[in-house]
């Protein structure tokens, strides 16, 4: 079938037209809504406990022989970590380019081989897809009954909202958790030889399912397996233990009994205590659908009774900005249908326009589906923006068939627009396919080149293929309701005039434009840059530091009596404490977002209230829309007291600065702690070492937990420790019998006990240990805050080794820049490389690629002269633009006509609808797009369209004239 053949079967062109909509309808009907891996790495933690242990032990024994299995691993980017008493935690980031899945298993090895290498009463490690400071996507209060609250919403939900896809981690706080308590009598176990490691491995032993051996046969083989299970509390009493040279069992010698644990914390919602549960999101999750399955997990839940409150969903706030970008392309496809009749007076061009437009935009939502994309905003962003262009080539086949006298002659110069609607669609193409390897520096970008290359694309093929085939010949006019003559009239002499006042003050212009040229790149350089977009979401985040010997229930009273002072204020809607031992935080929440500076501002006012503890209020002291920034410093070096001298004279030196507003030292002072130096000379008299004392000291203080114990579902730990001594005081400390093999030692006499101040948690970076501090700076971009901190923390003296370092963000900030300018570069190469080969003449794309910088000129303008700093968004504007603005420059060379006023006065009409459609589509987005990057992305696509069409009338043609003195149209013929 030729080319002729198919635009006179329109029947047979509807019907493919129709199976392939209904096709791609019923995939886009099944596309996810949400934001999928919009990260900027892939994140991984790992988390081991060790109770009783201290930190320097955890570090050697745990944190340093991790992070030499996880440095070798490629793709790795950062490396964070803490070792403090009883746990170890790593963070790993890794390019998101890298395969998550190879990545985990890799880890995952490691993990395990360093595991299956340490003590058993190493707890088994947990690895989450998310970073240890991350904020929760879902936070749930539930009313606290009695003590068995807690385990009523942990083997209901808990286990259900883990299984969740996207789910990293479900943290349960507050109230107690029940577990098996083995206290046993420490004066018994010593007069019976019995070590109290011993009676772990009894449990152990006493409570596994373990293969022993398999037996062979000719048939078959059959295993052998021990099942020492626990069924009950009284089978581990009855288990048998040496006492001496006899035998005894467990429940002479200890306590066993179920009991609520010691809380880690005291959790309170407006003063009333209550279980809090968090669920976190992992680095590829989508936290929309997370969202919507652990609130279906709720519903659905038997919670006997018990009431909850969902304090915040980051999940549903995304649904909601969705909405929002969602109305805005509503509002952009209604005002660029709205606009047509004014241009055009047939009825069917705007029908054509209009099912063009549903056509577009429901095939590319079903061809996203298929390649694996959600719907999230940026994906409708990109959808928004390309409304504007779509039209262009079904504008520009409406026009020719407005004007054409015969089928033939329509059909003819429709297969002339080939050439110049696939320059144009490519020009943008070119610029908008880099995006798809700029996602790792700005999150979202591939979702935006995916939605515009699969419009543009799908524009050009139903112009070509489908429109042609139905739109000739059923054209009707409008009625003169509309003054269509007078506004045709008036762009025509407009344009004519403005180009033919270019063409006479042709060396004026040039010299104009030349210089429009050299300005974005100097603007580009003198703007404040951005990290990121402005703080969204409706929570306030507030901490507390206090000594590090407080307790949870001192802390607890004391926060309390900020909360009535708090609720005072009308703009809060809930208010959310957590005391822990030495600190507090405290999440406020806001009815309405526009609230939220004004309250983060009044909440830092009663820092008055806590005179024992530092009071925190992360952007407490940032004037509303302020520039401002926070940066997250790291001293960096061999031992922890000297990165925290460093740190401390650092914050020394910044606090002086006028645009700072606060310095925040990440890290407690030494806490006190009893050290104990043994007598070597006694120890070997005696039969003992330095690492068999430790032992003992930790089983019977610190309790840790020996095993698992399942009953009815639902595993509780069996922990084992010492009668009445895990608060007990120095002098019961030394009266400790430790059991020896003839007999027993008092643990006094053994040597000596003193005090000292030492740092119970250490931080590590990339292998290296560091002390962490918080600059916030107001009235300054991030780059320009990150260059003043830099310069004042050059001159302070480190000693070899030592260094100040910035977050992986902040630290990459210039060069994140750098490789959008460069993106921006081989755009325009592209471009030009692209035109050239079209119309083999390298003056003339030269000058039309030359249009892209000046299309710049006013949306750099704007935001320099307002002082507003450059942020991601506005670089993706950039690179969206420079396919945008060079199509005018297209649309006049080419025309046929003999001189370039007439040029432009014929291509008129193209040029202002096209450029007033993609407009219109971005005013919406710019105005409710709701969020900060969809906004600055419109925004220079909308001013940036503005100029280059002011460029189009005003100066491009004199540059022309000047360039070319006998200018003939046709670039493409």
């Amino acid at each position: 079938m030729n080319e002729r053949s198919w635009y006179n079967r329109p029947k047979l062109a509807f019907f493919v037209f129709a199976a392939v909509t209904v096709c791609l309808i019923a995939c886009a009907i099944r596309i996810e809504l949400g934001e999928s891996n919009d990260r900027r790495s892939t994140v991984f933690t790992v988390e081991f406990d060790y109770y009783g242990m201290d930190a320097d032990k955890i570090e050697q024994l745990v944190t340093i022989p991790l992070e030499e299995k996880i440095l070798p691993l490629s793709g790795l980017l950062e490396l964070d970590s803490s070792a403090e008493n009883g746990k170890s935690v790593t963070t790993a980031y890794f390019n998101k380019n890298i395969s998550s899945k190879n990545t985990y298993l890799a880890l995952r090895n490691g993990v395990d081989t360093l595991y299956a290498s340490l003590p058993r009463d190493v707890q088994k490690p947990r690895i989450y897809a998310s970073d240890m400071h991350s904020a929760s996507v879902l936070c749930v209060a539930f009313e606290k009954k009695d003590e068995r609250t807690r385990e009523a919403i942990e083997s209901a939900l808990k286990k259900k909202i883990e299984s969740v896809r996207g789910v990293s981690e479900v943290i349960v706080s507050g109230g107690a958790q029940n577990e098996v308590l083995v206290s046993f009598d420490p004066e018994k176990a010593s007069a019976s030889l019995q070590n109290p490691s011993d009676f772990s491995t009894v449990v152990r032993d006493g409570n596994t399912v373990s293969p022993s051996c398999t037996i062979q046969s000719a048939r078959k083989n059959e295993s052998i397996v021990f099942d020492t299970k626990l069924k009950t509390l009284d089978e581990l009493r009855a288990l048998p233990i040496r006492a001496g040279t006899g035998y005894s069992n467990f429940g002479y010698l200890a306590e066993v009994r179920m009991r609520p644990r010691e809380p880690d914390g005291i959790v309170r919602i407006d003063g009333r205590e209550c279980i809090a549960l968090n669920v976190k999101c992992a680095s590829d999750g989508n936290a929309v659908a997370l969202s919507s399955a652990c609130r279906k997990i709720l519903s659905a839940a038997d919670l006997h009774d018990i009431d909850y409150t969902i304090l915040y969903d980051s999940g549903r706030e995304q649904l909601e900005l969705i909405k929002s970008v969602a109305c805005a392309f509503l509002q952009s496809f209604i005002c660029v249908v709205l606009i047509v009749p004014f241009f055009y007076k047939s009825i069917s061009i705007g029908l054509f326009i209009l099912l063009l437009l549903i056509t577009d935009s429901v095939w590319t939502v079903g061809i996203l589906q298929l390649l694996g994309f959600t719907l999230n905003c940026h994906t409708i962003a990109g959808i928004s923006i390309a409304l504007g262009l779509i039209s262009d080539p079904a504008l520009i086949i409406s026009e020719l068939a407005e004007t054409s006298s015969t089928k033939d002659e329509f059909l003819h110069k429709v297969r002339k627009t080939y050439a110049p609607l696939a320059a144009a669609g490519c020009t943008t193409l070119l610029a908008v396919v880099p995006l798809f390897f700029f996602d790792a520096v700005v999150p979202g970008t591939k979702n935006i080149a995916a939605a515009m290359c699969i419009m543009i694309s799908l524009s050009i093929i139903i112009t070509e293929v489908f429109v042609p085939c139905c739109i000739y010949g059923k054209n009707r006019f409008l009625p003169e309701l509309i003054p269509y003559r007078k506004i045709e009239s008036a762009y025509v002499r407009g344009s004519y005039y403005a180009a033919q006042k270019s063409v006479s003050h042709r060396r004026v212009v040039c010299i104009t434009y030349i210089c429009c040229i050299a300005i974005p790149p100097f603007l580009f350089l003198m703007s404040g840059k951005n990290l990121s977009s402005e703080e969204r979401g409706n929570i306030v985040f507030a901490s507390v530091d206090y000594e590090p010997e407080l307790g949870a229930g001192y802390i607890d009273e004391s926060i309390r009596k900020i909360v009535p002072y708090l609720k005072e204020n009308t703009g809060v809607s809930f208010i959310r404490t957590e005391a822990k031992r030495g600190s507090a935080d405290i999440e406020i929440g806001c009815k309405r977002s526009a609230d939220t500076a004004r309250i983060r501002e009044y909440t830092a006012s009663f820092s008055r209230f806590v005179p024992d503890g530092f009071f925190h209020v992360p952007g407490g002291k940032k004037t509303p829309r302020k520039k401002f920034a926070r940066l997250k410093i790291a001293a960096v070096g061999d031992e922890s007291e000297m990165c925290r001298a460093y740190a401390e004279k650092a914050a020394a030196a910044l606090a002086p600065l006028k645009q700072v507003d606060s310095i925040v030292l990440n890290f407690k002072k030494a806490e006190k702690e009893y050290v104990f130096v043994p007598d070597k000379t006694l120890l070997i008299k005696n039969g003992l070492t330095v690492e068999s004392v430790a032992s003992n000291l930790r089983w019977l203080m610190f309790g840790p937990v020996a095993d698992k114990w399942l009953q009815d579902g639902k595993e509780y730990d069996i922990r084992i420790a010492g009668k009445n001594l895990q608060k007990a005081s120095l002098s019961q400390i030394e009266n400790i019998h430790l059991p020896l093999s003839s007999g027993s030692i008092k643990f006094a006499s053994l040597g000596s006990i003193k005090s000292v101040d030492k740092i119970n948690k250490i931080y590590r970076k990339d292998g290296r240990r560091c002390a962490y501090f918080t600059a916030e700076l107001s009235g300054v971009s991030t780059g320009t805050a990150a260059s003043l901190v830099s310069e004042r923390l050059a001159v302070l003296p480190l000693e070899k080794g030592y260094r100040f370092s910035f977050e992986r963000d902040v630290a990459e900030l210039n060069r994140d820049y750098r490789t959008a300018a460069g993106v921006l570069v081989l755009c325009v190469a592209g471009i030009f490389i692209l035109l050239t080969a079209l119309n083999e003449r390298f003056e003339l794309s030269a000058l039309i690629v030359s249009v892209i910088p000046v299309s710049l000129v006013l949306p750099l303008a704007i935001r320099f002269v307002s002082g507003v700093p450059l942020e991601l968004g506005d670089i993706t504007g950039m690179v969206v633009l420079s396919g945008l603005a060079v199509n005018n420059g297209i649309y006049i060379t080419e025309s046929k006509k003999s001189r370039i006023v007439f040029c432009v006065r014929e291509k008129a009409r193209s040029i202002l609808v096209t450029s007033l459609t993609t407009i219109v589509g971005a005013v919406p987005l710019y105005l409710f797009g709701g969020d900060s990057f969809s906004r600055c992305l419109a925004f220079f696509i909308i001013f940036g369209i503005i100029d280059s069409t002011l460029v189009s009338f005003v100066l491009f043609p004199g540059c022309v004239a000047r360039i070319f003195d006998n200018f003939i149209g046709g670039m493409y013929e």
